[in-house]
């Protein structure tokens, strides 16, 4: 199973620090996306694909992938300028990199691995993007 995480537009706008304090805020001491990306993990992603802001910071990418690495976490970055889940056009750009089905986490969804594999199959065009999905993107005749 495949995870894809986006991270704010907004964390590429920000100084290293500013954007390290807000996608690395500590919640029950573990850090937001970590604990984000370790949860989709234990809920059987063996995959994350990590949607990044362009002017994201390379030190964050690379200090976070080598951290999941240590948790034996395979992320797939891609950098993506103005990435907005809801324009169709994003998702026909990402195609290449995606699952026949995945699991949509937005980047600071606290919840349990049970949460996740529970979620039921959606079809992308009626996913509510601010909420997990287990979503597809194969009946869309575009694709």
């Amino acid at each position: 199973m495949q995870a894809v995480i986006s991270v704010p537009e907004l964390a590429g706008r920000l100084s290293e620090q500013h954007a390290t304090e807000m996608l690395m805020r500590p919640i029950a001491g573990v850090p937001l996306l970590l604990r984000t990306v370790l949860t989709a993990a234990r809920a059987g992603a063996n995959q994350i694909l990590l949607i990044c802001p362009v002017a994201l910071s390379d030190g964050i990418l690379q200090r976070f992938t080598a951290e999941l690495t240590l948790h034996g976490v395979e992320v797939i970055t891609l950098c993506v300028r103005e990435f907005n889940p809801r324009a169709w056009s994003v998702w026909v750009i990402l195609r290449p990199y995606l699952e026949k089905q995945f699991v949509w986490l937005p980047w600071n969804w606290v919840t349990i691995k049970q949460s996740i594999m529970q979620l039921p199959l959606v079809k992308c065009e009626f996913v509510d993007w601010s909420k997990p999905a287990f979503t597809t993107l194969q009946d869309r005749k575009s694709v």
